[in-house]
């Protein structure tokens, strides 16, 4: 049943797109952008929202707040954002491949703050007030300091009188703030390791061993009682590591062209949908011996060679271009459906599942077009603004594979 309804969880975000579209709602320029990623960046931040739905369900029928027993609904979400994480990394590649200047730096942190600030900012301010309709309590003294915390995905402290705020949120800020991590310590670290090795081997030979030891790593010393949160489990980032990496080996791959025919070719892309296929539905978690049933999957999407005709539709496409608005504010929907005693949550609880899903999935696609166009895509139009002027601004280069490169961030 629950399968079912997952289904038509995504038939009905899709409706809500295509429906948006011809109303007019707009897609940005392709041009310089990967229609397939955005696709399944769109697809990956859905089944995101559904899967925090079945943990709704099953707090709701007495499991409590536990990930899914299903292996594949729990994939859902690890899987996800596993793949959002190497997303990133095959973003990232190409520019410290390039060799990152002192302009480039500032750009990918300025960046990046202007992408995810704005958009935190307004999920924790939904936080603040869910957390005051639940208990009646903003916030107390002692907490605005923790709302930093908040602010970079760095911990989740209590909000008001609610101990388990983290839940208002479904504590997906765990993900923003391991990439933060990444981009301020792990990315320079690459950056130096590619310029102190450019004379011995390519960018691509220098991070295979990096990547094998870190998948290695992540096998040998799993979690063990610990939390995804860097300020709480600051070693926590041994288990996505080798998820950063791989991204970034996928973009390495498809700049051999001497693999070019192997990646293209429709065999590839059929096994390596059967094997993505496989590990997520046997594999609970995409760590450790599971990572490389990603890989093959991602490397036929990044190169656009395999399912265009899925993930480059227009609708698809365009819940890729709301997928950060869903990640993000979905859980607070969620929240304020479920995490109240009173009429709608028990209507939402009489139905049965194949109804409720589809049902808050358009709500949550409908939500998020609503964000992405009051505050979004205004705050891309102003990090655009203040790249240009950053790019007009002479910096005398750093570190980097080599020093005239150009500048950009993900």
């Amino acid at each position: 049943m629950l399968f079912l309804a997952a289904t038509l969880g995504f038939v009905a975000a899709l409706a809500v797109a295509a429906l948006l579209l011809r109303l007019g709602f707009p897609l940005p320029d392709a041009k310089g952008r990967s229609q397939s990623v955005d696709g399944l960046r769109g697809l990956l931040a859905c089944a995101v929202a559904i899967h925090h739905m079945v943990i709704w369900f099953g707090l709701a029928t007495g499991r409590g707040w536990t990930a899914p027993e299903s292996p594949l609904l729990n994939q859902f979400g690890a899987g996800s954002v596993a793949l959002f994480l190497m997303v990133t990394g095959w973003l990232i590649w190409p520019k410290l491949v390039r060799g990152m200047s002192g302009k480039d730096w500032v750009l990918l942190y300025v960046g990046r703050a202007l992408r995810i600030l704005p958009m935190v900012a307004l999920a924790l301010g939904a936080v603040i007030v869910l957390a005051w309709v639940k208990s009646g309590v903003a916030l107390k003294a002692d907490q605005p300091p923790g709302l930093l915390l908040w602010l970079f995905g760095l911990d989740l402290p209590p909000i008001g009188g609610v101990r388990d705020a983290a839940r208002i949120n479904a504590s997906v800020f765990w993900y923003l703030g391991q990439e933060w991590f990444f981009c301020v310590v792990i990315v320079p670290l690459l950056a130096l390791v590619l310029w102190a090795g450019k004379r011995l081997a390519t960018p691509a030979l220098l991070l295979a061993p990096l990547l094998l030891c870190a998948w290695a790593v992540s096998i040998a010393f799993p979690l063990s009682g610990e939390g995804y949160f860097v300020w709480a489990s600051p070693y926590a980032f041994r288990l996505f590591l080798p998820v950063l990496l791989s991204g970034m080996m996928i973009a390495a791959l498809l700049k051999m062209e001497r693999l070019n025919g192997l990646i293209g070719h429709p065999v590839f892309g059929w096994a390596s949908l059967a094997l993505f296929l496989g590990t997520i539905s046997l594999a609970r978690f995409p760590y450790g011996w599971a990572l490389p049933g990603l890989i093959p999957f991602l490397l036929c999407v990044a190169s656009g060679k395999h399912y265009g005709a899925v993930l480059s539709a227009r609708p698809v496409v365009l819940l890729g271009n709301l997928s950060f608005s869903i990640y993000v504010m979905h859980p607070e929907l969620l929240y304020a459906l479920f995490g109240f005693d009173g009429t709608v949550r028990g209507m939402l609880a009489g139905l049965p599942a194949v109804v409720t899903v589809p049902v808050v999935m358009v709500a949550v696609a409908l939500l998020a077009a609503l964000i992405h166009h009051l505050i979004e895509r205004p705050s891309l139009v102003f990090a655009g603004r203040v790249r240009s002027a950053i790019e007009g601004v002479g910096v005398r280069p750093r570190v980097g594979h080599s020093a005239d490169s150009s500048a950009g961030s993900p």
